[in-house]
């Protein structure tokens, strides 16, 4: 059994050496049980970052057994092409996709192996939110009051639609190998407009495997960080109006079918922004099934 950890580095070198940190533990782990790992590490940013992440590989004890694969864009391309690419590269059982300021615990893969999905699972963590310093700021990744309901929720089209999609990142996530075609053909798509799939392409693969089939199957285990930091917030006024692009494009390549309700929750999104109380007021039963979907 193998598996494969794909990074997208982007100018992160304040925690990637954290992050190699435990990729290194999980490593010699899974080498101990007769595992396989591979990691595949695919630079967007600047040419002198190359040689620093090859050396600092070289300086961290990585199990001599496993597979590196670092490569370089030529130019910035952004996390969706990144990744496109870094899927082209992957060969292992089990896919696990994280970002350079993604923090993980040293037995994420131990777990990950004790929960491994089946052909048409992808299983995903609980997780804490924290800030620059490593600082829990929230306990749980999650919106629900109810931690009983999560695994439900997250295989329920309807909070996809008229709620949102809970998943913060993709390094909650654990895929099968069997997803691997799905993904490579998602991202090829995406890569048609890469800059406007960026920073929203995990939230539309979610909903296109629940679509396709898959079953997400929840591990209520602490072992996965997402780190909140100036450089990956990104300003809800332009998320929200990329969302209803994106939308465009999806109905139009039948992706999607066209549902009022998930257009209503959009225009309540940007009325609440906005502070357009009167259209709030308008579209209260969508307000309220909004808030039903996320929190209950």
């Amino acid at each position: 059994m193998k598996i494969s950890t794909l990074i997208t580095y982007y100018n992160g070198g304040m925690y990637f050496q954290k992050l190699l940190e435990s990729l290194v533990e999980n490593s010699h782990w899974l080498i101990s049980k007769g595992y396989d790992h591979e990691i595949i590490t695919i630079i967007d940013s600047m040419e002198s970052e190359t040689f620093v992440i090859e050396k600092l590989f070289q300086e961290l004890q990585f199990p001599e057994k496993i597979k590196i694969i670092i490569k370089k864009n030529e130019a910035n391309c952004g996390v969706v092409e990144s990744r496109r690419r870094g899927l082209l590269e992957v060969s292992g059982d089990y896919i696990h996709i994280v970002d350079q300021d993604d923090d993980i615990s040293d037995n994420f893969y131990e777990l990950a192996v004790e929960n491994s999905p089946k052909e048409n699972e992808v299983i995903f963590f609980e997780g804490y939110k924290i800030d620059e310093n490593g600082e829990v700021i929230k306990k749980s990744l999650f919106k629900t009051l109810f931690k009983n309901k999560i695994e439900k929720k997250m295989n329920s089209k309807r909070v996809y639609f008229y709620g949102s999609n809970q998943f913060v990142t993709p390094g909650m996530l654990l895929y099968p190998h069997a997803a691997l075609k799905q993904l490579k053909e998602f991202y090829d798509f995406y890569c048609k407009t890469p800059r406007l799939f960026d920073g929203l392409d995990d939230s539309i693969t979610n909903i296109q495997l629940l679509l396709k089939g898959y079953r997400y199957k929840f591990v209520p285990v602490h072992v996965f960080s997402y780190r909140l930091h100036i450089h990956n917030q990104r300003k809800l006024s332009l998320k929200n109006d990329k969302i209803f692009e994106i939308y465009k494009i999806l109905l139009r390549e039948k992706i999607f079918n066209k549902n009022i309700r998930y257009i209503n929750r959009l225009r309540v999104v940007t009325a609440l922004r906005e502070r357009d109380y009167r259209e709030v007021l308008k579209l209260l039963p969508s307000l309220l099934r909004y808030i039903y979907y996320i929190y209950l």
